[in-house]
């Protein structure tokens, strides 16, 4: 996961803790009983809800100094970013375009409008306004960060890696920076190059688990399944609950072969979060690789509790069917696959060996025909298939069968 911040770029700390915040604001009650006309009173008792993490009071603060001086920089400033905490971002953006009425450079206001634009999921507004910011203070670091953010989410990856390394040449340091800029080259391909950032990472962190983990991430992506579990396991032993690094563990032992483990690292995850229904759907599969097709078409099912649209579990429930020989069954399950992904060539060929099974040849020979049509990557994998699956021995005896094979392979021929 990215790391984000949204941290105003300058804060006003004038006390440090919370008791003497509240001491803060009980001495200017008490001015404003007196003065209630003092907008400085007012925008002061502001600040201090504001650092006391009472922002729907702030806000309310902030207005009444603004109703007694409507050109307040500051205040205008402060009551964006408190509206942004508390999700009210189209009010911060007007917030911060009354500030950036008053002072056309105002630094911090291009910034805070920048980060609520980023929160509407306007990223093009968003990466203007940090631009304004970097043209007033071209080293505001966090300017760069979110306009780094900005850009992951359009899918600008490189743009992102120039951001985050801007970053990085004002604050070397700064591990959130590397740590996204491996997250970035990962979705690139670029994976030795990630697995730097995320050394630059631990240089400076040793204990953070979300480099651990995203390094596992790169070296799983890089077949380097041993490494990779090595790093999961020091992200586990650093968050236990880490539920995402109990997946991808328990993925990477399924690529060793190692099901039982998988199976292990599985339960895990789902002792955690009980409704991550990929998890469901991988302790599945693993139960498929021991044969063990009764347990594995519940844990399909408990996928299909939480993610009835889940085709992939719908397939994988119709395969566990087919091979307890409850044909009918299976038919419906690779129905359900079909009706959500109809190109989806896997439920094809198998409901065609359900039919098969039945003595349903016609039905057989169509889905089949369907199978081998939508298997562009491969189109000749499941005639090969066909020829060693003892399910279609009576349908390889029919003339019609041997027919359609030959005129698919005289137009695969055509066509190639």
């Amino acid at each position: 996961m990215l790391q984000n911040q949204n941290a105003p770029c300058e804060e006003i700390v004038v006390f440090s803790t919370a008791h003497e915040y509240e001491n803060k604001l009980a001495n200017l009650d008490r001015v404003l009983a007196l003065q209630p006309g003092d907008d400085i009173a007012w925008y002061s008792r502001g600040m201090a809800l504001y650092h006391l993490g009472r922002y729907e009071d702030a806000i309310a603060s902030f207005d009444n100094a603004l109703d007694l001086k409507p050109d307040q920089l500051n205040t205008w400033y402060n009551r964006g970013n408190a509206l942004s905490i508390i999700g009210r971002y189209e009010d911060a953006v007007a917030s911060h375009n009354i500030a950036l009425d008053l002072k056309p450079d105002y630094l911090k206001a291009w910034y805070g409008r920048g980060n609520a634009l980023s929160n509407l999921g306007r990223y093009e507004d968003a990466i203007a306004s940090y631009d304004k910011a970097l043209e007033i203070f071209p080293e505001l670091d966090l300017a760069w960060f979110n306009k780094g953010l900005a850009f992951v989410s359009l899918g600008r990856y490189e743009d992102a890696i120039a951001s985050y390394d801007k970053v990085i040449d004002l604050f070397p340091a700064y591990f959130p920076a590397h740590l996204n800029r491996g997250i970035v080259l990962n979705q690139l391909g670029r994976y030795e190059a990630a697995i730097a950032s995320y050394d630059e990472v631990l240089a400076v962190k040793p204990a953070d688990p979300d480099a651990w983990y995203n390094r596992g991430v790169a070296l799983f992506n890089l077949e380097r399944y041993d490494e990779a579990i090595a790093n999961y396991d020091r992200a586990l032993a650093l968050t236990p609950s880490f539920y995402e690094a109990w997946f991808n563990h328990a993925t990477t032992l399924l690529k060793l072969n190692r099901d039982e483990e998988a199976i292990a690292s599985y339960d895990r995850v789902l002792e955690i979060n009980p409704n991550f229904y990929e998890a469901w759907y991988g302790r599945g599969f693993a139960l498929l690789n021991l044969g063990r097709h009764s347990e594995m078409m519940a844990s399909y099912d408990k996928a299909l509790d939480i993610k009835p649209s889940f085709y992939e579990a719908w397939y994988g429930r119709g395969f566990a069917l087919y091979n307890l020989g409850h044909f009918v069954e299976a038919i419906a399950s690779f129905d359900k696959t079909i009706a959500l992904k109809p190109d989806y060539h896997p439920a094809w060929y198998d409901r065609a060996r359900c039919y098969a099974a039945q003595g349903s040849l016609q039905l057989a020979l169509e889905n089949l025909q369907k199978a081998i049509h939508l298997n562009t990557a491969n189109p000749l994998e499941y005639q090969e298939m066909v020829q060693r699956d003892s399910v279609f021995d009576a349908l390889r005896q029919k003339d019609l069968f041997q027919t359609s094979i030959q005129l698919f392979q005289y137009n695969y021929r055509d066509t190639t």
